[in-house]
Parts: structure tokens; C-alpha cells; sequence
């Protein structure tokens, strides 16, 4: 599905793949459905040249709200980024299946803000099923463990695996 409401802005650099068929060793992964964009009123989705969005993976970016993906970026299988404040997604990043990154905890507690900005940096590979809560900074050339929930800021260049995930490597480098 793809829904811009009035006063939406979609701002393409480059080209943007929706609904990416993807299979690794020729098997294809399970629990596919459909891939979805929404931008409500107000909204802001900026994608950069060459991003990708598997079967199955959303972006939705609530009313107000900005969501920014930089260029040659991949969003994997039934990944979901939902942004009802903000969330930048920096270039060349490699995002799994099952990635939840969100903004908000969508209900509020008492006390709590309910809501804080998520910045991913560039060169940052997020494993399959990771949550990323919200106001978490991950630094440039990160790598995030599958099944990892990450609650607090990941310095650059990191290994942080768990639940929370810490830090448990320092200086990585990754490549595809």
C-alpha cells in the first residue's frame, strides 16, 4: 500500500525500490505481506538514491512527523520503521528482517515523554529482529546483533549484541 495524505511530502533523490523480491540461497523467507508507505498529514519522508524496501517492510511517519532514509539503504523483510517525531537512517546501511526501529512507545506512562528522535549514522548493519527504542543515537559503522533490543546510544565502529544490548566489540568494520 502506498497512502500520502494532503500536506504530505514524499522527496525522492533517487530511486526508491518498494516491495524488493529478495531470496537468500534460492529459499525464499517466510511470513512475507505486503509492503506499505504512509506519510500522514504534514509528514515528511525523505529518501536518498537506490534505497530499497523488501516484501513486507513499512514506513509509516505519523502526522508532523519526519522519517529520512539515506541513499543505498536496504529495509529487509517485514522490518518496520515507524516515526511519529523523527527517525535518519543514514547511507549504505544494511537493515535485516524483523528490524522494529520506533520513535515512541506509542502509549504514554505517566511521566514519561512518550516520544524521542532515533539517529542511525552511515555503514550500519542491524540484524535480523532487533527493536531500536526510542531517543537511541547508533553511530557510524555499528553492527547490531540479531534478537538484540537497543535501549541506549551505540558508539561508531561497535559490536552490541543482547537484551539490552551492550557493547561487546570495539573497532568492527563490515562488508557485504
Amino acid at each position: 500500500f502506498f497512502i500520502v495524505e494532503p500536506g504530505a511530502e514524499l522527496l525522492l533523490r533517487g530511486q526508491l525500490r518498494i516491495g524488493l523480491a529478495w531470496q537468500k540461497g534460492g529459499i525464499p523467507l517466510p511470513g512475507l505481506q505486503h509492503t506499505g508507505i504512509s506519510i500522514r498529514r504534514d509528514a515528511v519522508f525523505s529518501c536518498g538514491a537506490d534505497v530499497s524496501l523488501a516484501k513486507g517492510a513499512h514506513v509509516h511517519v505519523s502526522k508532523g512527523a519526519v522519517a529520512v532514509i539515506g541513499d543505498r539503504t536496504f529495509v529487509g523483510y517485514n522490518s518496520s520503521v515507524y516515526a511519529t517525531h523523527k527517525i535518519v537512517i543514514g547511507s549504505d546501511c544494511a537493515i535485516s528482517w524483523g528490524v522494529n526501529i520506533l520513535d515512541s512507545y506509542l502509549h504514554k506512562l505517566e511521566g514519561d515523554l512518550g516520544t524521542s528522535p532515533i539517529v542511525i549514522g552511515s555503514r550500519v548493519w542491524i540484524g535480523h529482529n532487533v527493536t531500536i527504542l526510542p531517543g537511541v543515537r547508533i553511530g557510524d559503522g555499528a553492527v547490531i546483533g540479531a534478537n538484540s533490543v537497543v535501549t541506549k546510544d551505540v558508539p561508531e565502529k561497535t559490536l552490541c549484541v543482547g537484551v539490552p544490548a551492550k557493547v561487546i566489540r570495539k573497532d568492527v568494520s563490515w562488508q557485504l
